[in-house]
């Protein structure tokens, strides 16, 4: 609930001078204790959260760059730690992926794959899933003395101090757009295939229209239209036959 702004929520109810004292609380606190990795991430995202949507007051700014400050500090005192990106499809994972590699971090890989172990691959285009523990996933980085690795489905909870995580987001419709696509492409490639979608649907009438089925306001039946030019105009007219992913390796992690 705390990371989801249940803190920013309550500070936005409470009268200043509560707040004030919360604020004060949580300075000493800080200065006594630093909290771990998790915590100061969920305490930073509250307070940013409750000072975008207040109105702006002297001594409360003053209370809440304390703390901002206190948790910095706190920060730079966490060890380094292997990081763990949380792929969401069609959001730059090869391109972040590729960054990381130049900026000095060793992505892990299973068997030529895409900067992911096995068992953490795109479960949306049948890689298997295999959930792993914060331990099994320390050993993991460490055997393969890799300090990124991403994760193409869900999340495996609780989330692990001993890693940080990053994702990235991009605008929704335009995302949305592009994993149909690449859907609608990974499983009807050219070929037979293609031939029985096209007599059981009219795929291009599919891929023409169905969002703005899906979507019946003007002004984000708007965007979309506009999303799709761009992306057509700038991939789409391309290539009539992208291409598609190699198939899934199956094995388990304790393969690796």
């Amino acid at each position: 609930a705390c990371t989801a702004g249940e803190l920013a929520r309550r500070f936005s109810e409470a009268p200043p001078q509560e707040v004030d004292s919360a604020l004060g609380a949580l300075n000493r606190a800080l200065a006594r204790r630093c909290p771990g990795r998790r915590a100061q991430v969920a305490l930073r995202r509250n307070l940013m959260l409750w000072k975008v949507n207040e109105p702006a007051s002297s001594t409360l700014e003053e209370e809440v760059l304390a703390v901002l400050l206190l948790l910095e500090s706190c920060r730079r005192w966490l060890p380094p730690a292997p990081v763990i990106h949380l792929h969401v499809p069609k959001v730059a994972g090869t391109s972040l992926c590729k960054w990381a590699e130049n900026a000095g971090l060793r992505p892990g890989s299973f068997r030529g794959s895409n900067c992911f172990f096995f068992g953490d691959g795109a479960f949306w285009l049948g890689e298997p899933a295999v959930p792993a523990s914060c331990a099994e996933r320390l050993r993991e980085m460490s055997a393969a003395n890799a300090s990124w690795s991403s994760v193409e489905r869900w999340i495996d909870l609780p989330l692990c101090e001993e890693f940080q995580y990053v994702v990235g987001v991009r605008a929704p419709i335009a995302r949305t757009l592009h994993h149909f696509r690449h859907l609608l492409f990974h499983f009807f490639p050219p070929g037979k295939r293609a031939e029985e979608l096209s007599q059981a649907v009219d795929a291009e009438g599919l891929k023409m229209h169905f969002f703005e089925r899906l979507w019946r306001y003007e002004d984000v039946r708007g965007e979309f239209l506009r999303c799709r030019a761009s992306f057509e105009s700038k991939i789409g007219r391309k290539s009539d036959t992208p291409p598609t992913p190699p198939p899934a390796q199956k094995s388990d992690r304790s393969e690796e």
